[in-house]
Formats: C-alpha cells, structure tokens, sequence
C-alpha cells in the first residue's frame, strides 16, 4: 500500500519537475515557468492586452489594422510635408512683403522728398514772376507819354 502511495505522489510530481527545464536542439538550455509554451519560430507575440476573448488574436486578424494603421501614418508624413511646404511658401511670401514694404517707404520719402522740391521751385517761380511783373510794370510807362518822349528825343 505503501508502494502504491508512493508511486502516484512520483507520478504527481515528476511531470511538474520535468517541466521546469529542458535543452533546445541547438544546445541553449532554456526554462519554462507553469503555464508556458513553447511556439514556432515565426510566431507572432503581443502582449496581454491584444488577446481577444479566446485568450490569443490571430496575426491574419491585425493585417488589416496595421495595413489601415500603415495608410494613416503614411497619410501624416504626407500632410507634414504639405505643411513645410506650406511654411516655406509662406516665409518666402512673408520675406517678399517685407522687400516690398521696405521698397514702397523708399519710394514714398523720395516722392515727398521730389514734392518738396517742386513746391518750393513754383514758389521761387512766383516770385519770381511776381518780380519780373514789378519790374515790368515800372518800365513801362503809359502808352501816351512814351512814344511822346521818344518823338522827343528824336527831335532834339
């Protein structure tokens, strides 16, 4: 009876015992803990959160989402390139304006400067026709007494 008992408990705890090490074909020992397995070199792993109501997700399941997932990304870098784009676009436009700006206000002090200028060459020119009508009008003389005093002149 003894032997009997003794006999299941060896039957009991050398499968667990068995279990917890083992040598791989290339020569690397390796440790299993309870509960693990081993798979095929091309398995796919996730972590615990991915599995699914069985307890695992098929690799063919997530192709769609990593393609969507692939487009999506690919999609972002598409519209960050847009954007520098955009940015350079507008930097140049900006640098532009300002070329422009800075023309515009040279070409504005000139042209007040030229204004100045011309008001005050048609103020020195009524003066100056102001003057040259004095002048004028001193030196001439009613129109009956000049011709007088040349007949004057001649018959002296």
């Amino acid at each position: 009876m003894r032997k009997l008992i003794l006999s299941l408990l060896l039957s009991l705890v050398a499968p667990s015992v068995m279990a917890q090490g083992f040598t791989c074909s290339t020569g690397r020992p390796s440790c299993l803990g309870y509960g693990d397995k081993v798979v095929d070199q091309n398995a796919v792993c996730f972590s615990n959160a991915t599995c699914g109501y069985g307890g695992f997700v098929c690799k063919s399941k997530l192709d769609d989402v990593v393609g969507e997932y692939d487009r999506i990304v690919s999609s972002y870098n598409d519209l960050v390139r847009k954007n520098r784009s955009l940015i350079e676009s507008a930097q140049e436009i900006v640098s532009r304006n300002s070329t422009l700006t800075s023309d515009y206000n040279e070409l504005l002090a000139r042209h007040k400067g030229l204004t100045a200028d011309l008001e005050d060459k048609a103020e020195q020119l009524r003066i100056m026709t102001d003057n040259y009508n004095l002048l004028l009008a001193a030196t001439t003389r009613p129109s009956g007494t000049r011709p007088k005093d040349k007949a004057q002149k001649k018959g002296n």
